[in-house]
């Protein structure tokens, strides 16, 4: 049975359709052989029989003619002599008529009881009934009405006698005909019965050969059509051990199905191998290696690629993680620095708002106290040295705000271009995610999240850009009346030493003194204003870096959860993902 299953499928249906066309020659042979028996019996039956008939009624025919013609041979002789020739004539050609028929039937003898009575009616008829017709011509010719009657007599009775010879071969000949009618019959009916025995055994086995040969290929043929329904249907690729004994068993043999089921058998093993890789993927392990099965391998070979881009992406996003989180951590640090320097700069501001103030009083109480200020003019020269020497101050620390927002301004910039970068490398993060499909959604709301971050530094660098741009303007409006301070205070100065006599003078300019002065405390009142919001952008853009490296730090933690190949560190250069 398994030579019988290991052949070809082709083979098998040609075996069962040769048994079955072996039956269709036996039956056809036989039917042919059966109607050459009956054809030659019928042959037989019409040679030796039908035709030996035929042969007995000419005989008995022209038995008769002769009969009739030498009766009336002797009754016209006299009266009718020509017409008495004629029927000499006639008895001729009749006796020729009988010798004809008598050879033929001698040649259709099919017994030995047929033959002797042939013989006995040769003897009868060629010896004394020859005897006595020729009795008859004499007596014709001699014109003796006795011995023409008694002639007449003999060959009645001799005539009687050949025809009861052939009364008989004829009654033999139609016992023959019947008999072997009774034969053909027979005969047709056992050589039905042998046919309907030999097509009946032909039909079983061939019924028995289809039954088993059709066994063979829809059994297995269903078991594979079971299986590729539930992997088509359900995708599930997890089978039970009856049917992988089944599918083994059916790949065991070598006919087309069982190689169908051992190709098979090997495509369901590719796949879950690759469903085993797709899963160890699936859990973050991007290490493990694609075993091709061929360099046509299509699913091997996009998992292969699909690993080295999972590799370098996240090889690279790592990367990218570390350098953002560096990055961060000294934005941090130097957005803490900007925000100590900014609030040492309002105290500064704070303490030099104070001083104006003082001097502010002071040149009101010149101003009220003019009368007396050549009593006190060395004093007021002395205060307005002192008074000088505070302007350059405040002019330098003018001069240094200026200069502290112009480095915050470089800082926001590049701060600026950090968000800048990270939003770039995030939205590189997002189309790798979307190439990734399902298994990259979870570093796409990573990559959403630093985007939104990446947003929200640039907006804040943004805003504190522009704060730093309007501290900058009022320093330097700051620093212009400063100047102009320090101007008015060296015109005072070389004032009063010029003019310790002109207190008039000096009451008039310590008014207009006093006016300026108040539009410098005013001006430094915005001053502090502006260096107090600095301080405070420079808070929340410490603040934002901060956020910014915990979330980086998050990012990092986020890729660590993915174990790359060896050398899968990449590096991110000038903020560009290659992938």
């Amino acid at each position: 049975m398994k030579f019988y299953k290991n052949m070809k499928i082709s083979a098998k249906l040609a075996q069962t359709f040769l048994i079955i066309a072996l039956f269709s020659v036996i039956v056809g042979v036989w039917g042919i052989i059966s109607m050459n028996e009956l054809e030659r019996a019928d042959n037989d039956m019409y040679t030796y029989n039908t035709q030996a008939m035929s042969k007995l009624a000419v005989m008995y025919d022209t038995l008769a003619s002769q009969r009739i013609c030498a009766n009336n041979m002797m009754i016209f002789s006299v009266h009718n002599p020509a017409f008495s020739e004629e029927e000499s004539a006639s008895l001729t050609e009749k006796e020729q008529l009988f010798d004809e028929a008598f050879e033929a039937y001698g040649a259709l003898l099919s017994s030995d009881e047929e033959r002797a009575l042939y013989a006995a009616m040769q003897s009868l008829y060629y010896d004394e009934f020859a005897g006595v017709k020729q009795n008859v011509r004499a007596a014709v010719m001699s014109g003796d009405e006795a011995a023409m009657a008694a002639a007449i007599q003999e060959m009645d009775s001799m005539g009687s006698d050949v025809s009861g010879y052939m009364d008989e071969a004829f009654a033999l000949n139609d016992e023959l005909a019947a008999s072997q009618v009774a034969a053909n019959k027979a005969l047709s009916s056992q050589n039905t019965v042998i046919l309907i025995v030999i097509m009946a055994v032909g039909v079983l086995i061939s019924l028995a050969f289809a039954f088993v040969v059709s066994g063979m290929i829809s059994k297995p043929l269903k078991r594979l059509l079971a299986v590729t329904k539930q992997v088509g249907e359900t995708g599930d690729l997890e089978f039970d051990e009856a049917q992988k004994n089944e599918l083994r068993a059916d790949g065991g043999y070598k006919d087309e199905i069982g190689q169908v089921a051992a190709s098979f058998g090997m495509m369901m093993d590719g796949f879950v191998e690759k469903t085993r890789q797709l899963e160890t993927i699936a859990k973050g392990d991007l290490s493990s290696d694609v075993q091709l099965v061929s360099e046509r391998d299509t699913i091997g070979n996009a998992l292969l690629k699909m690993l080295e881009n999972l590799n370098e992406m996240f090889g690279e996003i790592k990367g990218a993680s570390k350098q953002v989180a560096a990055g961060s951590k000294q934005l941090s640090a130097g957005a803490q620095t900007l925000a100590q320097g900014s609030t040492e700069q309002a105290a500064a501001v704070e303490q030099l708002s104070s001083s104006i103030s003082e001097i502010a009083k002071n040149t009101d109480e010149n101003a009220n106290m003019a009368a007396k200020a050549a009593d006190f003019s060395e004093k007021i020269r002395t205060s307005a040295q002192k008074g000088s020497g505070q302007m350059d101050q405040m002019t330098q620390a003018v001069q240094e705000i200026n200069e502290a927002s112009q480095s915050i301004s470089k800082v926001i910039k590049a701060i600026d271009e950090i968000a800048f970068q990270t939003n770039l490398l995030a939205l590189n993060a997002a189309v790798e995610a979307a190439r990734a499909g399902s298994h990259g959604k979870g570093f796409a709301v990573v990559a959403e999240e630093v985007r939104n971050l990446a947003g929200r530094s640039a907006e804040a660098a943004k805003n504190t850009g522009g704060l730093i741009e309007n501290s900058m303007l009022k320093a330097q409006l700051g620093a212009r009346i400063a100047a102009e301070t320090a101007a008015s205070l060296a015109e005072i100065v070389n004032g009063i030493e010029e003019s310790t006599l002109i207190v008039n003078e000096i009451a008039r300019s310590s008014g207009e003194q006093s006016a300026a002065i108040q539009q410098i405390t005013k001006g430094i009142g915005q001053v502090a204003q502006v260096v107090q919001q600095n301080s405070a952008t420079a808070q929340e853009s410490a603040a934002a870096s901060d956020d910014m490296s915990r979330q980086s730090d998050m990012l990092e933690e986020l890729t660590a959860h993915f174990t790359l190949r060896s050398g899968g560190d990449g590096l991110l250069l000038e903020g560009a993902y290659r992938g």
